[in-house]
């Protein structure tokens, strides 16, 4: 079973284009403090 749905992973993926491939501009938009905090 899917850990995200297709939502959340193309929200994900859009963020994650739109700033230029950081990672962790990305976690913080979507809400998680820090990397070791995702599900």
């Amino acid at each position: 079973m899917a850990k995200y749905s297709k939502e959340q992973r193309d929200r994900a993926v859009d963020l994650y284009i739109r700033y230029e491939r950081c990672a962790a501009d990305v976690i913080h938009e979507l809400g998680y403090p820090s990397r070791g905090m995702l599900p």
